[in-house]
């Protein structure tokens, strides 16, 4: 099986057990490091994810994974948060962020610039608006296809 079927079919079982929980699946990743393989799997509520939590769905995985046998290699599985300072992959990401500090990286140029600093204020369709974290506070409206990565803006 290659990597896309193994996260393609990860995904399908831990979308049958997060079903009636509040967790969502964020990522799936199957990767070589080292000479080691690694299953990983991100996932995340809308108020952050235990490590209970995390410890009971890689329970309800690993077991499903040892039913199922799909995978050759020998593996290690990873079930964890996402990280604060992921980028955004969703539209659940950017829901999820709604009101909050975000910083946007563009492919290209927009008012002669590529990175933006400012708050969440509006997600319709394809497009988020940010009011911008600067003198002017101004609103722009930005194309999710015209950002090359977006996340939470993490002050120190």
């Amino acid at each position: 099986m290659n990597k896309r079927d193994i996260i393609s079919k990860t995904e399908e079982i831990l979308n049958k057990i997060l079903i009636d929980k509040d967790i969502f699946l964020v990522e799936v990743d199957y990767t070589k490091e080292n000479n080691e393989y690694y299953l990983k799997v991100f996932i995340d509520t809308d108020e952050g994810i235990s490590i209970d939590e995390c410890s009971d769905v890689s329970r309800a995985l690993s077991k499903k994974l040892d039913d199922f046998d799909y995978i050759e290699d020998s593996y290690f599985l990873e079930v964890s948060s996402p990280g604060i300072d992921r980028p955004f992959k969703t539209l659940e990401d950017y829901k999820k962020n709604i009101n909050k500090k975000i910083e946007l990286n563009l492919y290209a140029k927009k008012d002669n610039k590529k990175f933006f600093v400012g708050k969440l204020t509006n997600i319709e369709d394809e497009n988020v608006t940010i009011q911008l974290d600067d003198e002017s506070g101004k609103e722009m409206v930005f194309k999710i296809k015209e950002i090359a990565k977006a996340n939470k803006y993490i002050e120190f």
